[in-house]
């Protein structure tokens, strides 16, 4: 069990503009623009949540929106953006006090203080008190080697390798996160939950730790316990 201390810095959101996409109307000091480089095309599959650029809204804490079609790089925990006025496609890096809609989803960037730098997850349930993330995260395998292959444009032939997820749920509760497992013995040792209220929630039913569906429903009882 390993936990880590972070800060989540939720935005306030007011009404505001809402605006179309231009990448060049960004200021480097809220966020990190970059070209995106080629990428390798020789690998199965793909490390995107959904390949297709899809209409997503960027929210601001003063209340801008921008709108425009990006797709989630879950190899790189960055977005990939299209710009209206050209054909290039940037690299958004989420930043605190941003946040995203994408595919349905809501996306925040949080502070790792273990880690020093600031992650992109996907908010499942908000806190109250227990909240719950979900870190994508694809990486390149080799089936022969079982080796994980970090991307590189300068990749040579890749037929045998392929994208894999693996992507995990995080768990928070007063600042503490807990990677879950597929262990509830491990869940009930982090520390995180009070052991009696969990124990009457899994005696009712077995929820299955590897199923996202199952955690949320899970996490949501704690809070309505």
């Amino acid at each position: 069990m390993k936990k880590i201390l972070f800060v989540l810095l939720i935005p306030t959101l007011v009404l505001g503009q809402n605006i179309s996409i231009n990448p060049k109307d960004f200021n480097s000091g809220n966020i990190e623009l970059t070209r995106r480089v080629k990428e390798n095309r020789n690998i199965k599959g793909n490390p995107y949540l959904d390949k297709t650029y899809s209409a997503s809204t960027i929210l601001f804490k003063d209340g801008t929106e921008y709108n425009g079609f990006m797709r989630f790089n879950a190899s790189k925990n960055v977005f990939e953006l299209k710009s209206e006025s050209s054909d290039e496609i940037y690299e958004f890096i989420l930043k605190q006090g941003i946040t995203i809609l994408h595919l349905d989803k809501k996306f925040e960037a949080m502070m790792l203080n273990a880690e020093n730098k600031v992650t992109t997850f996907e908010v499942l349930v908000e806190a109250n008190p227990y909240a719950l993330y979900k870190y994508h995260k694809k990486v390149i395998k080799e089936p022969r080697k079982d080796a994980i292959a970090m991307p590189s444009s300068n990749q040579g032939d890749n037929k045998d390798a392929y994208w894999s997820d693996q992507s995990f749920l995080i768990l928070m509760y007063n600042n503490d996160i807990y990677q879950i497992e597929k262990s509830h013995k491990k869940l009930i040792k982090s520390g995180l939950i009070e052991v009696g209220v969990y124990n009457k929630i899994i005696k009712e039913r077995k929820y299955k730790l590897d199923t996202t569906e199952d955690v949320i429903e899970l996490i949501r009882k704690l809070n309505n316990y």
